[in-house]
């Protein structure tokens, strides 16, 4: 699962892109004074970390972090999880031979399904392979498996082998990332204000929910809860504060702990010297 940090600057960066864009695609923000009709400026969409505010109107949305609430996959509260991390030995790859560090806590003899998803292919392109035990040195478990065609890792590389278990490797637990961030809008214009405030709500609840769905965000609630005037030199700002209520599903691995077979402990006492 990704780190708090992450899943909350990822769920900030996507609203920040959607109201954006909103605003540029759809920009019909008019209101008349006078009988003059007078037209908004495209507000500047800003995270709020690293701006000083000096263009009108602005939206800010500073991050803030949010709760992890663990549901379950589904009716389970865990499932289990068959994936193998591996590591390549690259001292002794060749265009027909690849060998492939895995976790020491598979048992010795168990069978791992390795596939090739790339393009091009290797030939050939699946293998079922065994759990062996490096002997000598540092003990540590491999798969080994050969081809006609299967390297080097330059044009067949790592990250397309897929290594499958046929017993569980781990468990896998899911849930939602739930997150409230504030999104503030700041004008010279009492009435600019309230046109934003409208467009913004309108934006998240309607016209842009199913979009930021897609992009993995359930938006869960929008509301108004305050505005707000300061003096900005001889102008006044006005500010509007909205919340939101929105959730992202995550997934999160518990790897089953490696085996420790034995300690070893290499000490040498030294004496104080003889005064």
């Amino acid at each position: 699962m990704p780190s708090g940090f992450l899943l909350t600057y990822a769920v900030t960066n996507i609203l920040i892109n959607e109201i954006r864009d909103g605003f540029n695609k759809d920009h019909e923000l008019y209101y008349t004074d006078n009988n003059i009709q007078n037209r908004i400026a495209i507000p500047k969409v800003l995270d709020g970390w690293n701006y000083t505010i000096r263009e009108f109107p602005s939206i800010i949305i500073p991050a803030v972090t949010g709760d992890n609430r663990r549901m379950g996959i589904g009716d389970a509260a865990a499932i289990p999880y068959f994936g193998v991390s591996a590591t390549e030995d690259q001292t002794v790859a060749t265009p027909t031979y690849r060998k492939f560090f895995v976790s020491g806590v598979l048992p010795q003899g168990i069978l791992i399904d390795v596939t090739y998803n790339g393009d091009p292919l290797t030939n050939p392109a699946q293998w079922q392979v065994k759990v062996q035990r490096e002997v000598g040195g540092e003990e540590r478990n491999f798969v080994e498996f050969t081809g006609i065609v299967i390297g080097p890792n330059t044009t067949y590389p790592r990250e397309n082998f897929s290594f499958i278990s046929q017993s569980p490797t781990a468990e896998q637990y899911g849930g939602f990332f739930d997150l409230r961030p504030d999104i503030f809008v700041v004008t010279l214009s009492h009435i600019e204000r309230q046109i934003i405030l409208d467009k913004l709500w309108s934006m998240l609840w309607f016209s842009k929910k199913r979009e930021i769905l897609f992009k993995g965000i359930v938006i869960l609630d929008v509301r108004n809860t305050g505005m707000t005037q300061e003096d900005y030199g001889a102008d006044k700002l006005y500010i509007g504060k909205m919340g939101v209520s929105c959730a992202t599903e995550f997934r999160q691995l518990v790897y089953y702990l490696d085996t420790v077979e034995g300690i070893k402990v290499h000490g040498e006492a030294v004496l104080p010297p003889v005064i």
